[in-house]
């Protein structure tokens, strides 16, 4: 929705600035609540499909009528050459050669009852139950980290009782090291679940815009926002699809096994970390901050690390 459409345009044009309550479609206007009243006394105009701009599915689909290369412009033919939607003047700078230009109203006649419109709504629905579980996955990974910080201090408070003397400035080194490490982890899980929570309110808008456009929505409606936001649910949901399954703190470059063992060292760079897994019980440890590296093996007792340009240890 397009900022001069978020005011009446009757107002408009005589020099007053009302906030828009109403969309008439078949006038094309915004209309503020005393100009509807006005447009409403009118017997020929009260067949008019109006349309109520307080919900959240409403602003959505006005936006989604207009073209993004050409603000302003509306969405009214349906490219089948490229399998896009066209405004005019897309179609004077992309598709003059294009022979299978169609009006939307023509073009999206029965999508309702169309197999793509179904497995759209299908695919909504799943990426609604996948980023809900990713969300409480994220949240239970942030309690995890919690926990995990607590039991590393108690280790520390109890070492500190069997060795006195000593403890005393290792204590003081590795609570700050836990403090360090432990904080940029569990402000990471915080930003990750601060964009779930993004996601979920956008999923949230989009079942909002269906369970509008079902009841109130023309072919015409239901055909622009299949084809203006089907293209990137696959990949989506099939990102979802990783993070819900994969228990490490991101994408693994590089792994080393342990000799004689079950188990391996792997490096996530985009997480500047290693993590260590126990590939028979499935069992991942927490991560250990590291500067980002790539390649990872094992030096009898120490772990080595590869960067671009140099190399680096971690014992």
């Amino acid at each position: 929705m397009t900022q001069s459409e978020k005011f009446c345009k009757p107002c408009s044009r005589s020099g007053r600035s009302s906030v828009a309550a109403k969309h008439c479609h078949d006038c094309e206007e915004t209309l503020c609540s005393d100009c509807f009243q006005i447009h409403d006394t009118f017997r020929p105009l009260r067949t008019h499909r109006i349309t109520d701009l307080g919900g959240t599915g409403a602003h959505t689909f006005l936006r989604s009528k207009f073209c993004i290369e050409h603000p302003g412009s509306k969405m009214e033919y349906y490219c089948t050459a490229h399998v896009c939607l066209c405004c005019k003047s897309c179609i004077g700078d992309a598709h003059s050669s294009c022979g299978k230009i169609r009006p939307v109203g023509v073009a999206s006649k029965g999508v309702k009852k169309s197999t793509e419109f179904n497995d759209f709504v299908k695919t909504i629905a799943i990426m609604k139950k996948k980023v809900f579980q990713l969300k409480e996955k994220k949240y239970q990974d942030k309690e995890d980290l919690c926990d995990n910080k607590a039991k590393i201090q108690k280790r520390i408070r109890k070492f500190k009782s069997n060795v006195l003397k000593r403890i005393h400035s290792i204590e003081i080194e590795l609570m700050a090291e836990v403090d360090s490490v432990f904080s940029n982890i569990i402000l990471e899980a915080e930003n990750e679940v601060n964009i779930i929570d993004q996601q979920a309110e956008h999923i949230n808008e989009m079942c909002n815009q269906y369970e509008y456009l079902e009841k109130n929505g023309t072919d015409s409606d239901f055909f622009v926002v299949l084809k203006s936001n089907s293209k990137n649910i696959a990949q989506n949901l099939e990102d979802l699809n990783v993070a819900l399954k994969s228990p490490l703190a991101g994408r693994p470059w590089d792994i080393t096994i342990v000799p004689d063992s079950d188990e391996a060292w792997v490096t996530i760079p985009e997480s500047s970390c290693i993590q260590h897994v126990d590939a028979d019980s499935m069992n991942v440890d927490p991560p250990i901050k590291v500067p980002k590296c790539y390649g990872i093996t094992l030096v009898e007792d120490n772990i080595a690390l590869g960067r671009w340009g140099r190399g680096c240890h971690y014992q």
